[in-house]
């Protein structure tokens, strides 16, 4: 007969021979109702944490620390908190006109923020000429190009006007 360190096989389902090596617990069986709610919480703490950790970021809302925008049909309400950049000026005007706009990051160096004191109110098809009127205010000119589908509003340097 061949020897496994402390446990060696006799014959079917005697399993000790060294009995002094291994430490024997009695534990008593648990409660059915125990053994389904500790289940039932380790389930729980696994969709927990398993939900907390491939969570993607919530969308940011339309109203954001810079500013209130809010759209009712064709009537749009704006006011401007804080001074947003140029690019954030132009994300907000998107949402309202649904107009592409383009521009280069380099021409926008040194263009101030934007600065609203109040509130807008206009209805959507006004909103394009308040975004011109804006960026004018900042040396800038919104061109349209194209036509149909291929339709953008370039964002360029331009004389104050």
């Amino acid at each position: 007969m061949s020897t496994f360190g402390p446990l060696s096989r006799r014959r079917a389902g005697d399993w000790l021979e060294d009995r002094s090596s291994v430490a024997v617990s009695a534990r008593l069986p648990a409660e059915p109702a125990m053994l389904r709610s500790n289940l039932l919480v380790s389930i729980l703490l696994s969709v927990a944490l398993a939900s907390c950790a491939s969570s993607p970021p919530s969308p940011a809302p339309a109203t954001s620390p810079g500013y209130d925008l809010r759209i009712d049909g064709d009537a749009v309400s704006l006011a401007i908190s804080r001074g947003l950049s140029v690019p954030e000026f132009l994300q907000l005007a998107q949402q309202v006109t649904n107009a592409r706009y383009v521009y280069q990051q380099d021409q926008l160096a040194g263009v101030g923020s934007v600065t609203l004191m109040g509130e807008i109110r206009c209805r959507r098809a006004e909103f394009h000429d308040f975004v011109g009127k804006m960026l004018n205010v900042h040396g800038l000119r919104a061109e349209p190009r194209g036509s149909g589908d291929t339709q953008y509003v370039e964002i360029v340097v331009g004389a104050k006007g």
